[in-house]
This record gives structure tokens, C-alpha cells and sequence, in this order.
């Protein structure tokens, strides 16, 4: 393996030393057997601060993929890095809709693993597609309803606008007894459960949403 990737482990200072004595940059771009490069590695450490340098002075590409197409936002996200998330999107200018080979953006990540902050960010902030869709056609609130990820649902979809939507799509599709039952726990302030029944019912019917 290069040493930069052991590189990837170092301080901001050591890293320094050690690159200035390669004249040749191309090593930054060097990959391992699965298409990693040393900025994958050090997003993967959380080293922001030799993220940071390896952008700026050693010019690293953010938007290099491995071999699941993972980029280094997907793995910042996977690992729920906020800090490193926001640098690479405002600073690294990172795309917040690049997808890995399944399809699947920084958002569908951040779904699944539920990890509320980096989602919230990335949709309030980084203007990230909520509506995406990866190659199975699957949305960012199909993985929040496949793993019951209460935490994504509450802290992006407005609970009206989701109801809304719903019963827009169920009614008349033999999803009668279901809306009913949905409206009438929500009605009394239960949105919990009322959310509970809409994940079972997309989970059911994934072709609502």
C-alpha cells in the first residue's frame, strides 16, 4: 500500500513533511484494490484537518469514487461526521447529489444509518433532493420506513404534508381501512402511532410514495 494512505492517519504538520518530499502530486489520486484514495481513508478517520490540507494544497479530487462508487461525502455521512460533512459541501464544494453505483446519494446514507443532524443539515443547508431516487427506484423515506427510522421522518418531513400526501395516494386503493385508522389516531394526537401506521402502510405499499 502507498504511504500516503498511512498518511491519511497522520496530523495536519506530519502530513506536510511527508508530501513535500514527493514532487510527484499524481500520488494523491493513487488507489487501492477497492478504489479507495487516501482522502477516502482520512474521511473515514475523521481527520478534518488532513481532509482540509489534502483539498487545498494537495489538490485532492473530493468528488474521486471507490469501487461501490462511494465518494468521499458518502463515507463523511456513513460515518457521521457532521463537522467534516459541512467542509467538504461549503468549502470542498462537494456534490450533495453524487451516487454510488447502487444509486444511492449522501441522503439515502444518512437515512438509512439514521443519522438525524447530518440529514437535517444536509436538507436545510445543502439543499440535498429529497425526493431522489436510487436504481430501485426507492426514496429517502423508503429507507426511513424500512428501518422505522422515526428520528429522519420527524426531523424533515412535515407530519401534515406527509398525512397530506398520503391520503392523497391511498385514497381509492384499497387503503381504506388504513387512512381511516391513520386519521383517527393523528386526530387525537397521536402522531407516533399515526406515523407508525403510514411506515407499515408504505412498507405494504411502497409504490405510494
Amino acid at each position: 500500500m502507498p504511504f500516503l494512505y498511512h498518511a491519511s492517519g497522520m496530523s495536519k504538520m506530519t502530513l506536510y513533511i511527508a508530501t513535500e518530499s514527493i514532487p510527484n502530486m499524481e500520488h494523491m489520486e493513487a488507489t487501492d484494490k477497492d478504489g479507495m484514495t487516501v482522502l477516502h481513508f482520512a474521511a473515514q478517520r475523521n481527520k478534518l484537518d488532513v481532509v482540509q490540507w489534502l483539498v487545498e494544497h494537495g489538490k485532492a479530487n473530493v468528488e474521486a469514487t471507490n469501487k461501490h462508487g462511494m465518494t468521499v461525502l458518502h463515507y463523511a455521512v456513513e460515518w457521521n461526521k457532521l463537522d467534516l460533512v459541512q467542509w467538504l459541501v461549503e468549502h470542498g464544494k462537494a456534490n450533495v447529489e453524487a451516487t454510488d453505483k447502487h444509486g444511492m446519494t449522501v441522503l439515502h446514507y444518512a437515512a438509512q444509518g439514521n443519522k438525524l443532524d447530518v440529514f437535517q443539515w444536509l436538507v436545510e443547508h445543502g439543499r440535498a433532493n429529497v425526493e431522489a431516487t436510487n436504481k430501485d427506484g426507492m426514496t429517502v423515506l423508503h429507507y426511513a420506513a424500512q428501518g422505522n427510522k422515526l428520528d429522519v421522518v420527524h426531523g424533515w418531513w412535515n407530519m401534515e404534508k406527509l398525512m397530506l400526501k398520503l391520503q392523497t395516494r391511498m385514497a381509492g386503493r384499497c387503503c381504506t381501512m388504513q387512512l381511516k385508522g391513520i386519521n383517527w389516531v393523528s386526530s387525537n394526537g397521536w402522531w407516533n402511532m399515526a406515523l407508525m401506521l403510514m411506515l407499515q402502510t408504505l412498507m405494504a405499499r411502497p409504490h405510494l410514495i
